[in-house]
Parts: structure tokens; sequence; C-alpha cells
């Protein structure tokens, strides 16, 4: 989290289909208009889409299974050491 909130980055891992339907439902609890009625899909439209959100689903999956394959893989190096040594 640390990472993200620092550097300003989206989650790389996240659906997209899944954050739109849950800001729109923020935003709607926070009092934006609802647009029922207008004849226009909103950026969260693609979540009630079965095919659109197993698709989604099956990206994050991928993605998922990519991030533990990076895991495995991943080797932990200590702390940058100093090249320069001075003497006290």
């Amino acid at each position: 989290m640390w990472h993200l909130l620092t550097k300003e980055q989206d989650y790389f891992w996240a659906r997209a289909a899944l954050v739109a339907a849950k800001q729109r439902q923020l935003a709607l609890k926070a009092g934006a208009p609802g647009d029922r009625g207008l004849g226009r899909r909103g950026s969260a439209h693609a979540y009630n889409v079965k095919s659109l959100r197993n698709s989604d689903k099956a990206v994050a999956e991928n993605a998922e299974r990519a991030y533990e394959l990076m895991l495995r893989h991943w080797r932990p190096r200590g702390p940058k050491r100093r090249t320069d040594r001075r003497s006290k």
C-alpha cells in the first residue's frame, strides 16, 4: 500500500469493471445524481454484463498466476553496501 500511495499509482492487478462498479456505488451514496432513464451506460456497466465480467475475471486470474510466479522466483536482497569505505 505504501508504494501505491507514495507513487500515486493504481493497483496493477485490479479488475477494471469491478473497480468502476464500486466507485459508482460510492458516488451514488455520496449524493451523485443517478443516470437511470437517460439512455446511456456508465463506466460500471461492464460489471453487469456476464460475458464482460467473466473476461475481466479471467484477466485477473491470469495476472494472479503471473504474480504468484514472480513471487516464487523472487530472491530477497540485503541493503546496498557502500563502495567508498572511509577510514576514521
